[in-house]
């Protein structure tokens, strides 16, 4: 699963709260708020450059302290519910799902993915479905591999993942 946006969504405020709440100091909540305060972006195509225009949310790339404050931000979501199946790195997620037969692993799977989901919503958090993919594991050889639900859209197995 990816995250839709990553850096680019994170709210201040938001940011701000969840540090709190994870007890981190106040002034490291008040830094983390001025770090994201007063930013601003320009765009140059060739030798045209816009006018500056104020960013309201968003990490900026590039800065070594952004990754970390995205992780921060993102920490609730892998608290939902099972989280010993649940792996993130950067922006993506993956959720390993292990059961007696594939339907009950595919079942978890489709579970876990709306969990996410809609904890992610909670949470400020939303996920790119076009970008999930499906693998299955199994000690014999799958006839069928049942397709694994992100909200509407069904996400059938692969038999490699890049």
């Amino acid at each position: 699963m990816d995250i839709q946006g990553a850096f680019d969504t994170v709210l201040r405020n938001r940011l701000v709260l969840r540090l709190r709440e994870q007890g981190w100091p106040d002034h490291l909540a008040r830094w983390a708020g001025s770090f994201m305060s007063g930013r601003s972006a320009r765009v140059r195509y060739q030798d045209t450059l816009t006018s500056s225009s104020p960013l309201e949310c968003g990490l900026p790339q590039g800065s070594p302290v952004s990754p970390i404050l995205f992780l921060l931000y993102t920490e609730p979501i892998y608290r939902l519910g099972n989280p010993q199946g649940r792996f993130g790195y950067a922006d993506d997620t993956a959720i390993l799902s292990i059961g007696d037969t594939i339907d009950e692993t595919t079942a978890m799977a489709s579970g876990a993915i709306d969990e996410m989901v809609r904890g992610g919503a909670t949470n400020g958090v939303s996920f790119d479905s076009r970008k999930t993919e499906v693998m299955h594991f199994s000690r014999s050889k799958l006839r069928t591999a049942p397709a694994v639900r992100h909200g509407d859209i069904e996400k059938h197995p692969e038999s490699a993942l890049r």
